[in-house]
């Protein structure tokens, strides 16, 4: 089983909006558990390890299963980037901001908005959380 660590949190949140980031709300993606060939190790939910692109109507946040050598099946972002647990956010506290967001972005979608789940992974897996922006 592998163990994933946390990113230090070594940037206070106040240092991490832009403007842009300010004028939409942001969500972040959390997936539960999506049966045994999809668990990473023993974790039950995915925190998203990807870089941070524009987000638009016309390009929802997909969630989709890929192979990973060593790993087995684990669910990526569209670009292909892997979903990591970070355990300390909950549907009620993301504590993953600042330097911690830099280092470990977030897959985000518009306020309101639903990721895309590929097929195989139950729609009902796969959540949104508000992050402090909304």
């Amino acid at each position: 089983m592998t163990e994933l660590t946390s990113p230090q949190l070594d940037t206070p949140p106040s240092d991490r909006p832009e403007a842009s980031r300010r004028r939409r709300i942001i969500t972040r993606v959390v997936a539960g558990t999506v049966g045994a060939a999809l668990v990473v190790g023993s974790a039950t939910a995915f925190f998203v390890l990807t870089a941070e692109r524009p987000v638009t109507d016309d390009s929802p946040a997909a969630v989709e299963v890929a192979s990973v050598d060593g790993m087995g099946e684990v669910l990526v972002d569209g670009d292909g980037q892997a979903l990591y647990i970070f355990e300390p956010d909950d549907a009620k506290d993301v504590t993953c901001t600042g330097g911690c967001a830099a280092k470990w972005p977030p897959l985000m979608v518009d306020a309101g908005a639903e990721p895309m789940v590929a097929a195989g992974i139950g729609a009902g897996r796969v959540g949104v959380i508000a992050d402090q922006d909304g």
